[in-house]
């Protein structure tokens, strides 16, 4: 459908324009999505708009959905047409009196306390997504594809990449820089916002540099409207201020509290526009369980917690463990840096360890640094730049060594040049080499990073190994890393507790912290901040802290569920909490998390109690198209279900992904799942993310596909599924080592092997033999030796030539060489180099030695110096065996057997002028 440029009102990542369709006697507002193919994030919003404003269509005062439809294959949405203009215009085009502007403050109000009687919040509340119809001067709000859900005992956190809304407007919490939830009273900060535009015409925070924006909403206290207008009575400047306060718990609770304020305003106002003040906020109360965001009993670890990152910042680089049970409060407390961080224009970033993907390499990190990536490609052009230039100019031509590992970086970096293959200790040379460089250029003292990294007891063997490089190989202020880990799930056993006890001197400083659980008044203070009482609250506090010992998650769910059962309750009469000591008591209470997490996922309908466990076996993270995928629904069905009766809940939103709001509650979900079941569950999956990827997909999706094969192998049906998951599994052991992932491409070079039958050498000969090549070398670089001789000797008796044994002779050379038997190597590589129609002899002469050079002049003598300097590549696989081979035993010929080394150096020269370049 085309659509003429004047009917256009909006063009940006969506068009708007007003059309007259056939199937409408009047005009409407047809939204669509500017581009032929759009972001998945773009198409979620645009869908999400449709939910959220059919959930408020009953509502006066927001502009209707009418339907959605497809148009050119394209999703439309098909919206109310409101002559009218936005509130911005008509703030600009038109002057009104303070009685006019304090009539559209309540409208506003009114409007906004509806919705969220809804259980939906705006999250992009600003003067353009608020129209003012031209008849009868009616608000209407506009735009909700930034809306939300909000239920009772819901707790919706931002990622710093993720932030909601439009900037100018945005409340500290929608940053996603500091520790706080979004609510009600995160559109009632908008609402602030756009009433002190309404009184005054300004904004209270301006600046083009987003950054800055950012700290002005977190920090800066806006000032009074009176200031710009000096007419605004004191009592409506009071009313704005506490809209605009910085601490959600400060502002108005409740948008009914706002409206009755501003309607005591207008019943007040005098001729000469005075008010007299009076008492804000008295009929204020929000009928909604919310928890206190305030952080308790964690004063004295949080201003450590601080001083290390500002000791990181100008000082040194600094490594920081968190230990402390699930659902202690680890988290909580290290998000609390947030804030001080943003305050010094540095950047935190977030990843963690899934329990059920260990065998993935990096996967915390690179979710970290994912969300980096995110936060450097949302800054302005020139920042971007800026950021991309010096990245670029960190990693040099090597920069495909990271984006193999984080592919987001190649959103930054762009395509990168191929780089040669390297052997297993000089590719991870490198890669340590290349990670530290991207280091140094991301934290400096300028705009330092923190890197918190959550889980660490399901740490990856290669994780692991690169936070030590990072501990001895990064030297400059402007790094803060964090770790946390249930300090109760690891033993002197556990690798990290051997990284944290075996220590170079010349290590970055490393501090350790325990947390414990809240003391009975530190719950106390919760329970009556919460429940805003202090009446009853002993007795309350007192059942709460027999069952939780204090635990902060557990208290919470535990709150939660008394509120759903109805034994705490809000009395409107009274406009307070009430509730039954009596009653609680006599409640059976589960004696742990789990158990109750157990029980309220089981109360959910059939439904969603599915699509949480296929989250759940998915991971900690997930996407809307992959749950789509293996559920059989579409993935507005999917959206539905996780927005309007999840969220917030169960699992936070996070732009187009979703995740679990803590490790037990995905581990309740994974529970719904019978053991029996769960491999036919993760076999599933399996194929339907094998068959619906493309091949660029699957690549970056490998690991994950993997794992769910490697889940279900007893249920692999066929041998020919059984041939794909043990190519899967190669092509994840070969990707792994790529990445310096030894331990892990070794478990994937594993259950390679294991999928292959007893014949497989007969009619999988290719397959297996590469198999086979490979877990020997990740056996070697593994120092798994003893599994190595099984797997050499398998090789040596079933490969059908000398090119296929090659690899298993280099191996063993290496090994010999490793182990300081270095006469052992050269004899090995010797006899290597015979079966490859290389004769060296075992005890050189210096005829020998004579002959070799000899040979070697007469061919260099035939070729000039430009032929020399223009030599081919070497492709001949022969050739490039035996100049492998001869590289690993120079070496230890110059050590151990001087005779050998000229030999060695005259064959190798001799391969080159006739095959080309190899080594």
């Amino acid at each position: 459908m085309e659509v003429a440029k004047k009917n256009i009102i909006y063009q940006g990542n969506s068009v708007i324009s007003i059309e007259n369709l056939p199937d409408y006697s009047h005009p409407v507002v047809i939204k669509k999505l500017s581009k032929q193919h759009s972001s998945q994030r773009n198409i979620l919003s645009l869908e999400k708009e449709y939910q959220m404003t059919s959930n408020l269509n009953t509502v006066e005062g927001v502009r209707k959905v009418l339907e959605k439809k497809s148009i050119e294959n394209k999703p439309v949405l098909i919206l109310e047409y409101i002559e009218g203009e936005t509130l911005r215009d008509y703030i600009k085009e038109k002057t009104f009196d303070l009685r006019v502007r304090l009539g559209i403050a309540v409208e506003l109000t009114r409007v906004l306390e509806k919705i969220h009687q809804q259980n939906v919040i705006h999250l992009d509340l600003n003067s353009k997504n608020i129209l003012i119809e031209n008849k009868q001067q009616a608000v209407y709000y506009i735009d909700l594809g930034s809306a939300s859900s909000i239920k009772t005992g819901s707790h919706q956190k931002v990622r710093p990449d993720q932030m909601l809304g439009t900037l100018a407007y945005i409340s500290p919490e929608q940053t996603g820089r500091i520790n706080r939830a979004v609510d009600e009273r995160s559109d009632l900060y908008s609402l602030g916002i756009v009433l002190y535009e309404l009184f005054t015409g300004q904004l209270p925070f301006e600046s083009k540099n987003p950054a800055e924006l950012i700290y002005q909403h977190i920090t800066r206290i806006p000032s009074s409207p009176s200031e710009l207008k000096p007419e605004i009575p004191q009592v409506v400047c009071n009313i704005i201020i506490k809209l605009l306060s910085k601490n959600a718990d400060d502002r108005y609770q409740s948008a009914a509290g706002v409206k009755t304020d501003l309607e005591k305003c207008i019943q007040r106002l005098i001729p000469n526009n005075t008010i007299e003040e009076f008492p804000l906020g008295e009929v204020d109360y929000s009928s909604r369980f919310k928890f206190s965001q305030k952080l308790y009993g964690r004063e004295s670890e949080l201003n450590e917690l601080v001083d290390a990152f500002k000791s990181a910042c100008i000082e040194n680089p600094l490594l920081f463990f968190v230990g402390g049970f699930s659902g202690i409060g680890k988290t909580a407390l290290i998000e609390e840096i947030q804030k001080p961080v943003s305050e010094n224009k540095g950047y935190f970033i977030m990843g963690k360890f899934d329990q059920y993907l260990m065998t993935t390499p990096y996967s915390g990190i690179t979710l970290a640094f994912e969300g980096f990536i995110s936060q450097i490609l949302a800054e302005p052009e020139e920042n971007f730049i800026e950021w991309r230039d010096n990245i670029q100019s960190a990693v040099g031509d090597l920069g495909k060594v990271l984006t193999d590992v984080i592919p987001a970086m190649g959103e930054l970096l762009g395509t990168q040049p191929d780089i040669p293959q390297l052997g297993g200790q000089e590719a991870e040379n490198r890669f340590n080499y290349v990670f530290i460089n991207f280091l140094s250029a991301a934290a400096k003292k300028e705009h330092p990073l923190a890197i918190f990294i959550d889980d660490l007891q399901w740490i990856d063997a290669a994780s692991l190994k690169l936070l030590k490089v990072i501990e001895t190989d990064f030297d400059q202020p402007g790094l803060f890393v964090i770790g946390a880990y249930r300090d109760n799930e690891v033993d002197n056993s556990h690798p990290l507790m051997d990284f944290i006890s075996k220590r170079e001197e010349k290590s970055m400083q490393l501090r350790l912290m325990k947390i414990n659980d809240l003391n009975e008044q530190h719950l106390e203070d919760f329970l009556s901040d919460t429940l805003k009482t202090d009446r009853g609250i002993k007795e309350l506090e007192e059942i709460i802290f027999e069952k939780t010992h204090g635990n902060p998650f557990f208290s919470r769910r535990l709150l939660s569920s008394l509120n759903e059962e109805g034994r705490i309750i809000y009395d409107s009469e009274i406009n307070n909490w009430v509730w039954n000591i009596a009653d609680i008591k006599s409640e059976t209470i589960a004696d742990n998390v789990a158990d109750l997490l157990a029980k309220n996922i089981a109360a959910l309908p059939e439904e969603i109690k599915n699509i949480l466990s296929l989250a759940a076996c998915i991971g900690n993270r997930f996407d809307i198209h992959t749950l789509a995928l293996i559920s059989g629904l579409s993935e507005p069905e999917v959206l539905k279900l996780l927005t309007e009766s999840l969220s917030g809940k169960y699992i936070l939103e996070s732009d187009s992904d979703f995740e679990f709001v803590h490790d037990q509650v995905q581990q309740a979900s994974y529970a719904l799942v019978t053991e029996e079941d769960r491999p036919r569950v993760h076999l599933k999956i399996g194929r339907k993310l094998l068959s619906s990827a493309t091949e660029d997909e699957l690549d970056e999706g490998l690991f994950n596909v993997v794992h769910h094969f490697n889940a279900s192998i007893p249920f692999l049906e066929s041998e020919s599924e059984k041939i794909t998951v043990a190519e899967l599994n190669l092509k994840a052991a070969h990707k792994a080592r790529s990445a310096t992932a030894f331990a892990e491409g070794f478990a994937y070079a594993v259950q390679g092997l294991a999928l292959l039958d007893f014949d497989s050498w007969q009619n999988h000969y290719d397959l297996t033999m590469a198999i086979h090549n490979e877990a020997a070398e990740l056996s070697y670089l593994t120092g798994q030796y003893d599994r190595l001789d099984e797997i050499e000797g398998l090789i040596h008796k079933n490969a059908q030539s000398i090119l296929d044994r090659a690899r298993a002779f280099y191996i063993r050379t290496m090994i010999d060489t490793d182990q300081g038997r270095l006469l052992e190597s050269i004899e090995t590589g010797i006899g290597a180099l015979a079966e490859l129609g290389i004769t060296i002899p075992r005890e050189p002469s210096n005829e020998d030695i004579e002959r070799a050079e000899a040979t070697f002049t007469e061919a260099l003598a035939t070729r000039s110096i430009e032929v020399l300097a223009h030599l081919p590549e070497m492709t001949d696989r022969r050739a490039l065996a035996a100049m492998e081979i001869m590289a690993a035993v120079l070496l230890n010929a110059y050590i151990a057997s001087p005779p050998h080394l000229p030999l060695l150096t005259y064959c190798g020269a001799s391969l080159s002028l006739q095959y080309g370049n190899g080594q």
